[in-house]
Order: structure tokens, then sequence, then C-alpha cells
């Protein structure tokens, strides 16, 4: 079991946007998948801040790409890293209103 890392977690959790895509990414699925799943509680999301939500849950080690040899259409999922911050967000209430 991976130990929750307190400082990701902590940026994750004050930013609505970030919580909602990473709630989003329970299974591996493209940008555009995880896009339609974070949506759903907020119609003013783009497909392309989603993206670079994404890239940055790489970039921290919250997510990796599992198609690295795609041109487009390539399919992200969490680490253990991103999976351990998820699990202990899904333990928290939550509100889909803007703060």
């Amino acid at each position: 079991m991976t130990e929750v890392d307190y400082s990701l977690f902590g940026w994750i959790l004050n930013g609505v946007q970030r919580n909602r895509v990473i709630r989003a990414m329970e299974v591996p699925n493209t940008i555009t998948g995880i896009y339609k799943i974070a949506r759903k509680d907020n119609k003013t999301l783009s497909r392309e801040y989603v993206g670079k939500l994404i890239k940055a849950f790489v970039r921290k080690g919250l997510a990796r790409c599992l198609s690295q040899n795609l041109v487009t259409g390539n399919i992200y999922g969490l680490t253990q890293k991103g999976h351990a911050i998820r699990k202990e967000l899904l333990r928290r209430p939550y509100s889909n209103e803007e703060e």
C-alpha cells in the first residue's frame, strides 16, 4: 500500500478542477474519456484544460501515459501514488459546486 503524499494531496484538494479530474480517473482512459466523465459535474470544464491537468499529473508522478507510441488518443492511468491520493479523496465529502 502506497502512503499518501499529503503535499500533492493538498494540491489536488485545493483545486476544484484537479479534484474533479482525478476522481474521473478510476480506470485508464483517453483525455477525451476522462473529460466526459469529469464534465458531468461541471459543464464549464474544457477538454483542453483537462489535457493540461493530466499532463501536470504526469509531471508530478500521479499519472502516466500507458500508450506512448500513439500520436493521438493516448491512454492515461493513475500511478500507485495517484491511486492513493484518489482513494483518500473518495473518503471525503465532495461538493459539485464551485468554491
